[in-house]
């Protein structure tokens, strides 16, 4: 993919990354609800200790992977490796942490700072 610059439209392929980065987030921060609340694979998967909270993490790259791909700056990747990596260690804190980690969704706030900053460049998404 190449980097997009201000007023660019997307290409198919951008398009279809960004469709497939929105399907990802929604799936790992609330596809399910539970008593009205949206609950996602993180906060299911990250009940299993350790291996759990490293699984999601993982998955959540792709967004700064597609940060990257987009052109988007250092600090808007930097601040997406935070959420992460937030995420991940709230995860670690048993009970209390997992707990948390079902309301702190980091891979919804990672694809909220990626279509907020395609806006700002006048993309329409």
């Amino acid at each position: 993919m190449e980097i997009l610059g201000p007023e660019e439209m997307l290409t198919p392929e951008q398009e279809q990354a960004l469709q497939q980065a929105r399907a990802l987030a929604r799936l790992l921060d609330d596809q399910f609800q539970i008593a009205g609340f949206g609950v996602g694979l993180d906060g299911i998967i990250g009940l299993i200790p350790g291996v759990g909270d490293a699984f999601t993490t993982a998955m959540g790259a792709y967004h700064v992977s597609l940060a990257n791909k987009l052109g988007m700056g250092w600090g808007t990747r930097m601040q997406m490796i935070g959420n992460l990596g937030l995420d991940f260690v709230i995860g670690l804190v048993p009970l209390l942490g997992d707990f948390l980690d079902f309301g702190f969704k980091s891979h919804r706030r990672n694809m909220r700072l990626i279509e907020k900053k395609l806006e700002k460049r006048g993309i329409r998404i």
